[in-house]
Protein backbone atom coordinates (compact mmCIF):
# COMPACT_ATOMS: atom_id res chain seq x y z
CA UNK A 1 0.00 0.00 0.00
CA UNK A 2 2.74 2.41 0.96
CA UNK A 3 4.39 1.58 -2.27
CA UNK A 4 0.85 2.67 -4.14
CA UNK A 5 0.97 6.01 -2.16
CA UNK A 6 4.82 6.40 -3.21
CA UNK A 7 4.06 5.64 -6.72
CA UNK A 8 1.41 8.30 -6.70
CA UNK A 9 2.10 11.66 -5.59
CA UNK A 10 5.98 11.11 -6.61
CA UNK A 11 7.47 10.57 -10.37
CA UNK A 12 9.75 7.64 -10.61
CA UNK A 13 12.95 10.01 -11.42
CA UNK A 14 12.23 11.79 -7.95
CA UNK A 15 12.42 8.62 -6.01
CA UNK A 16 15.16 7.74 -7.09
CA UNK A 17 16.56 10.64 -6.70
CA UNK A 18 15.47 10.87 -3.12
CA UNK A 19 16.51 7.24 -2.72
CA UNK A 20 19.90 8.46 -3.76
CA UNK A 21 19.96 10.96 -0.86
CA UNK A 22 18.98 8.62 1.53
CA UNK A 23 21.96 6.03 0.38
CA UNK A 24 24.57 8.87 0.54
CA UNK A 25 22.83 10.58 3.77
CA UNK A 26 22.70 6.48 5.34
CA UNK A 27 26.25 4.51 3.91
CA UNK A 28 28.48 7.51 2.41
CA UNK A 29 27.60 10.76 4.54
CA UNK A 30 31.53 11.19 4.11
CA UNK A 31 31.32 11.82 0.50
CA UNK A 32 28.61 14.27 -0.38
CA UNK A 33 30.95 15.75 -3.04
CA UNK A 34 29.24 12.60 -5.11
CA UNK A 35 25.57 13.30 -4.80
CA UNK A 36 26.44 16.81 -5.34
CA UNK A 37 28.21 16.37 -9.24
CA UNK A 38 24.83 13.95 -10.00
CA UNK A 39 22.66 17.26 -8.96
CA UNK A 40 24.92 19.49 -10.58
CA UNK A 41 24.86 17.75 -13.32
CA UNK A 42 20.90 17.48 -13.79
CA UNK A 43 17.95 19.69 -14.14
CA UNK A 44 15.39 18.50 -12.00
CA UNK A 45 14.47 20.90 -9.15
CA UNK A 46 16.32 20.35 -5.79
CA UNK A 47 13.58 18.24 -3.46
CA UNK A 48 12.11 20.07 -1.31
CA UNK A 49 11.18 19.51 2.94
CA UNK A 50 7.96 18.09 1.96
CA UNK A 51 9.05 15.45 -0.54
CA UNK A 52 11.96 14.20 1.85
CA UNK A 53 9.48 14.15 5.05
CA UNK A 54 7.16 12.02 2.84
CA UNK A 55 9.39 9.57 2.35
CA UNK A 56 11.64 8.94 5.01
CA UNK A 57 8.90 10.62 7.76
CA UNK A 58 7.66 7.23 8.99
CA UNK A 59 11.15 5.37 7.92
CA UNK A 60 13.81 7.24 9.79
CA UNK A 61 13.57 8.95 13.37
CA UNK A 62 12.77 13.20 12.89
CA UNK A 63 16.19 13.89 14.03
CA UNK A 64 17.69 11.58 11.88
CA UNK A 65 15.47 13.21 9.04
CA UNK A 66 16.20 16.74 10.28
CA UNK A 67 19.91 16.00 10.15
CA UNK A 68 19.45 14.35 6.77
CA UNK A 69 17.14 17.69 5.05
CA UNK A 70 19.82 19.95 6.60
CA UNK A 71 22.93 17.96 4.86
CA UNK A 72 21.44 18.17 1.65
CA UNK A 73 20.56 21.69 2.17
CA UNK A 74 24.31 22.31 3.12
CA UNK A 75 26.01 20.54 0.59
CA UNK A 76 23.41 20.30 -2.91
CA UNK A 77 20.67 23.46 -2.71
CA UNK A 78 23.30 25.93 -3.18
CA UNK A 79 20.78 28.13 -5.30
CA UNK A 80 18.30 29.32 -2.70
CA UNK A 81 17.84 28.89 0.97
CA UNK A 82 14.50 27.97 0.93
CA UNK A 83 13.41 24.35 0.48
CA UNK A 84 10.22 24.71 1.37
CA UNK A 85 8.35 24.00 -2.18
CA UNK A 86 9.46 22.57 -5.69
CA UNK A 87 11.60 25.56 -7.13
CA UNK A 88 13.13 25.23 -10.79
CA UNK A 89 16.71 25.56 -10.93
CA UNK A 90 18.26 28.48 -11.97
CA UNK A 91 18.47 29.74 -15.66
CA UNK A 92 22.49 29.83 -15.30
CA UNK A 93 22.43 26.18 -14.26
CA UNK A 94 19.76 25.16 -16.90
CA UNK A 95 22.38 26.05 -19.39
CA UNK A 96 25.23 24.50 -17.79
CA UNK A 97 22.84 21.23 -18.36
CA UNK A 98 22.30 22.02 -21.50
CA UNK A 99 25.93 22.73 -22.88
CA UNK A 100 27.16 19.32 -21.25
CA UNK A 101 24.06 17.69 -22.91
CA UNK A 102 25.37 18.84 -26.33
CA UNK A 103 29.08 18.13 -25.41
CA UNK A 104 27.58 14.40 -24.30
CA UNK A 105 25.89 13.71 -27.37
CA UNK A 106 29.07 14.64 -29.55
CA UNK A 107 31.15 12.70 -27.36
CA UNK A 108 33.19 15.68 -26.54
CA UNK A 109 32.87 15.37 -22.41
CA UNK A 110 34.94 16.81 -20.49
CA UNK A 111 37.76 17.81 -22.84
CA UNK A 112 35.27 19.52 -25.37
CA UNK A 113 35.16 22.20 -22.39
CA UNK A 114 38.31 23.54 -22.70
CA UNK A 115 37.98 24.22 -26.46
CA UNK A 116 34.90 26.35 -26.59
CA UNK A 117 37.15 28.90 -25.80
CA UNK A 118 34.91 30.15 -22.92
CA UNK A 119 37.15 32.34 -19.94
CA UNK A 120 38.56 29.75 -17.50
CA UNK A 121 35.28 30.54 -14.57
CA UNK A 122 32.68 29.53 -17.02
CA UNK A 123 34.75 26.65 -17.67
CA UNK A 124 34.95 25.41 -14.64
CA UNK A 125 31.41 25.85 -13.82
CA UNK A 126 30.49 23.91 -16.91
CA UNK A 127 33.10 21.23 -15.25
CA UNK A 128 31.14 21.35 -12.21
CA UNK A 129 33.71 22.92 -9.93
CA UNK A 130 31.89 25.83 -9.05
Amino acid sequence: MIRRIVRKNIPDRRLFLMLQLFYYFTFNNQYWYGLLYIWRSIPDPCLSKSEIRFLFGNVISSRRLHTMIQYYKFYIVEETDEMDDEVPRPLQHLCRVAVRSALIRNYQLPYGVSELGMPRLIRDYLNLKS
